[in-house]
């Protein structure tokens, strides 16, 4: 097990390594490394930190005193949550080699060597870490974040109206842990209604200590006395400087003209306007010289050809003729329509 150090701080990320070394002559030694480097999760067991990522690096060769040994490294980043004195330790395995089984002769060029399997129990010494907390008095703004990074801030539109909404991108690049990053409270941005931001995470190594969090957020500028986005600023904690440092970028220019408001396109108009008008459904009801007639036409629906092509076909034995007086009046009232 190697540490880059004894002594780190609080939220500060290390990458810890642990190597596996075995001699040449073991008949399953690339399988075992195999293994090795295909371990699922961390290896280490490790109260008191937070275990981020495990990956594989380069297979190596080595000369130990006098034995060549093939050696892969598993390298884990790990991060404390708690101060204090912590210990790091490694799982224990036990390992199977196959080793050849005495001076056989080998046969033709080692074709038939014989080899016999004898297991070996792997474990090392735990190694104890120093967590410092993190000096008081932190700036404000500070929300934890422990490394090393490097600010830059983007706006666009930078010429709207007042009322129109405005994308600022930060991005906040360096090495530690990018994940745990959140954008801080911006107080100068009082005059701007803001939205919650959105976040990705762009890494450049497979540990993911070393990339960029870059945040998209949503402001809109709420009167035309605005002439710039107010410097954004990023506060941390430089491990290396073992002190705080706040990071700020310059305002951008904006020109904010006054907010009109907003017009209906005539397409857009005539549309919703034909969309309330609504055909009236024909339906019969009496009109002042008591005739039966039709919201649709203002003529009487009974005199209509598509009454009486209707209705005697369908209607007329549950709607009897009238009879007598009424009948006179009802095919009076029937020549009058036609």
């Amino acid at each position: 097990m190697i540490l880059p150090k004894k002594e780190i701080y609080l939220g500060e990320v290390i990458e810890v390594q642990l190597q596996l070394f075995i001699r040449d002559g073991v008949a399953n030694a690339g399988g075992i490394l195999q293994s090795f480097e295909r371990l699922g999760g961390s290896p280490f067991k490790a109260d008191g930190f937070s275990s981020l990522k495990t990956a594989c690096a380069q297979r190596q060769r080595a000369q130990v005193g006098n034995g060549i040994y093939d050696a892969a490294t598993l390298v884990t980043s790990l991060s404390p949550v708690k101060a204090g004195s912590l210990m790091i330790d490694a799982i224990n395995v036990t390992l199977t080699l196959q080793l050849p089984a005495g001076d056989q002769g080998g046969g033709y060029f080692g074709l038939f060597q014989r080899y016999q399997e004898r297991r070996v129990p792997i474990s090392i010494d735990a190694e104890s870490v120093t967590v410092l907390p993190l000096p008081p008095d932190p700036p404000a703004g500070f929300s934890g974040a422990v490394g090393s990074y490097a600010l830059a801030v983007t706006a666009g539109p930078t010429n709207v109206s007042a009322g129109d909404p405005i994308t600022v991108k930060i991005q906040i690049s360096g090495s530690g842990a990018l994940e745990s990053i959140a954008l801080p409270d911006q107080p100068a941005w009082n005059q701007f209604k803001t939205y919650p931001p959105t976040s990705k995470l762009e890494t450049s190594d497979p540990l993911g200590v070393t990339g960029a969090r870059i945040f998209e957020e949503i402001v809109v500028p709420q009167n035309p006395d605005i002439k710039a986005l107010p410097p954004v600023s990023f506060s941390y904690f430089d491990c290396d400087k073992k002190s705080y440092q706040t990071l700020s970028a310059p305002g951008i220019a904006l020109t904010v003209r006054p907010g009109g408001n907003t017009t209906v396109p005539a397409s857009a108009a005539g549309t919703a306007l034909r969309r309330t008008i609504r055909r009236p459904r024909r339906t019969l009801c009496r009109s002042s010289n008591d005739r039966a007639t039709s919201f649709q036409s203002g003529r009487p629906w009974c005199g209509s050809h598509g009454f009486w092509r209707y209705k005697p076909r369908r209607c007329w034995p549950w709607f009897p003729p009238p009879a007598g007086a009424n009948a006179a009046k009802c095919w009076q009232t029937i020549r009058g329509c036609a």
